[in-house]
């Protein structure tokens, strides 16, 4: 059984839908590269995450830490971390993204596995 809403009634529903929904994410603004290990299986759920962010049309790209072969399809081109560029950036576990922000020129740091959709909502709170 459906209870007809009243106007000001769909009107708050709608309110509190938009305020639960995440914010829409500027493509342009967010550049993403990520830190992983081929035998870690955190980092392989990672890559699903940056798969559909790439297909969202964000731009992405890898850097591998270890220097075995993954033995499964990678979708984007990877590049081996060298051991400076870790200490630099203070990776010494993974998966870790950083996140560029074009517009307010920061980078945001996200250690371990992150779902599409928590990237894209703690991104939008930014």
């Amino acid at each position: 059984v459906s209870i007809p809403l009243d106007s000001e009634e769909l009107a708050l529903v709608a309110q509190q839908q938009a305020r639960l929904a995440p914010k829409q994410v500027d493509f342009k603004r967010f550049r993403f590269r990520l830190y992983f290990d081929s035998s870690c299986p955190h980092c392989k759920s990672m890559l699903n995450t940056l798969k559909d962010l790439q297909d969202m049309g964000y731009y992405v790209e890898l850097r591998q830490v270890d220097d075995r072969r993954p033995d499964y399809p990678i979708p984007f081109p990877i590049v081996h971390a060298t051991k400076e560029e870790l200490k630099e950036r203070k990776i010494n576990s993974w998966p870790v993204m950083f996140v560029a922000d074009t517009q307010k020129e920061l980078v945001y740091r996200i250690d371990g596995y992150f779902p599409t959709q928590g990237v894209l909502a703690t991104l939008a709170n930014r």
